[in-house]
C-alpha cells in the first residue's frame, strides 16, 4: 500500500507543530529559569525541539506542496482556501528556519528575549496556518475522500480545468452536514 502525497502532509504536520510549540514553551522556561540549573536543561531541550521542528517543517512543507499539486476537483472557495493555507505555510516556515539557523550561532549563549519574541510571533503564525489548514478539511472537505466523491458526483458536466490540473464544478459545495455516502457507495443530500 502506497501513501499518497496528500496523506503524508497531515501525518507530518502534527510533529512539526508539536515540536515547535514545545520549543517555544521550553525557551520561555529557559529564560525564566536562566539563573537556575533547570534553566540549562530547559534550554538544551528547547534547542533540540526547535531543530527537530525545523526539520519536520521542511518535510511538512514539501509534503504540503505535493498534496497541493495532487488534490483534484474542488470548488472555488476550496481553491482559494488552499492557496491561502499554502501561502501562510510558506511564510510561516521562513521564520522557523531562520530561528533554527540563528540558534546554531547562539547555542552556547543564554537565551535572548528578542529570540523568544520572534519565536512567539512565528508560533502565532503557525497557529493561523494550522487554522487555515483545518478550514480546508472541516469546512471545504479537501482531502476527505468520501466527501470528494460526493462533490464530484454532484458536479455534472459544467466544470472547467486549470493548467495545474485542478477543475472546479459549477455547483456550490455540498456541506459535510448536507451529504453522506452509504457503504454501498451511493450518496445523497439531505
Amino acid at each position: 500500500m502506497t501513501l499518497a502525497p496528500h496523506l503524508w502532509h497531515p501525518m507530518l504536520v502534527h510533529f512539526a507543530v508539536a515540536l515547535l510549540v514545545a520549543s517555544l514553551l521550553l525557551f520561555v522556561a529557559a529564560y525564566l529559569l536562566r539563573e537556575r540549573p533547570a534553566g540549562a536543561s530547559a534550554l538544551a531541550a528547547a534547542w533540540w525541539n526547535l531543530w527537530l521542528g525545523a526539520g519536520a517543517t521542511v518535510l511538512t512543507v514539501a509534503a504540503g506542496l505535493l498534496a497541493y499539486a495532487e488534490i483534484g476537483a474542488h470548488n472555488e472557495g476550496a481553491h482559494a482556501a488552499m492557496e491561502a493555507h499554502r501561502n501562510w505555510a510558506l511564510a510561516t516556515a521562513l521564520p522557523f528556519l531562520a530561528l533554527a539557523g540563528w540558534s546554531v550561532r547562539m547555542r552556547r549563549e543564554r537565551v535572548a528575549l528578542p529570540f523568544v519574541a520572534v519565536l512567539a510571533a512565528a508560533t502565532v503564525m503557525l497557529g493561523i496556518t494550522g487554522w487555515k489548514g483545518g478550514t480546508l478539511v472541516y469546512n471545504h472537505g479537501v482531502g476527505v475522500a468520501a466527501l470528494e466523491k460526493v462533490l464530484l458526483s454532484t458536479r455534472g458536466g459544467d466544470s472547467h480545468g486549470h493548467d495545474d490540473g485542478h477543475a472546479h464544478g459549477a455547483e456550490p459545495p455540498v456541506e459535510a452536514d448536507d451529504a453522506h455516502v452509504h457503504s454501498g457507495g451511493s450518496a445523497h443530500r439531505h
